[in-house]
C-alpha cells in the first residue's frame, strides 16, 4: 500500500505542478523550413501539440511574412513526469504518451520540446509562453 501510495504522489503532471496553467499555451518561433510547434494544455492531464509545417517567406525586414496553409498535424497525449531519467538537475520532462514528444522545463532555461524517434533526439527546440 505504503508503494502504491507513493506512485501516485510520484506520477504529476504539468498543469497539476502549475508549470503551465490549464489553458496555457507554448509555442517556438517559426523556424525556416521546419515550420512551428505550438503546446495547448487543455486540461490536468493532457498536452495537446500542433506542428504546423508551412513554408512561409520573411519580409525585408526579417518578419515572417506569407504563409502556405497546407501541412499540419495535432497530437493529444497525456502528459506524465519522467521521473527515471539521470542527469536531470532541476529539469521537469513530460513524456506525452501516444507522441514522439518530450517536453522539458528547467526555471533557469524555459520549455523545449523534443522530438523523438525512438530513444534518438531528432530536434530539441525551444517554447515560449503564450499565456
Amino acid at each position: 500500500m505504503k508503494s502504491l501510495l507513493l506512485g501516485l504522489l510520484m506520477t504529476s503532471t504539468v498543469a497539476a505542478q502549475d508549470i503551465v496553467p490549464v489553458g496555457g499555451v507554448l509555442s517556438s518561433d517559426y523556424i525556416a523550413g521546419f515550420g512551428q510547434i505550438t503546446v495547448h494544455v487543455p486540461d490536468k492531464e493532457n498536452l495537446n501539440v500542433e506542428m504546423d509545417r508551412n513554408v512561409c517567406s520573411f519580409t525585408r525586414m526579417g518578419y515572417v511574412g506569407n504563409c502556405t496553409e497546407m501541412t499540419s498535424e495535432s497530437l493529444t497525449g497525456r502528459a506524465v513526469e519522467n521521473t527515471n531519467l539521470p542527469g536531470r538537475r532541476g529539469r521537469s520532462v513530460y513524456t506525452i504518451e501516444s507522441t514522439p514528444y518530450e517536453l522539458h522545463y528547467s526555471k533557469s532555461e524555459g520549455f523545449r520540446i523534443l522530438i523523438l524517434e525512438g530513444n534518438v533526439v531528432l530536434n530539441s527546440i525551444r517554447l515560449n509562453t503564450i499565456r
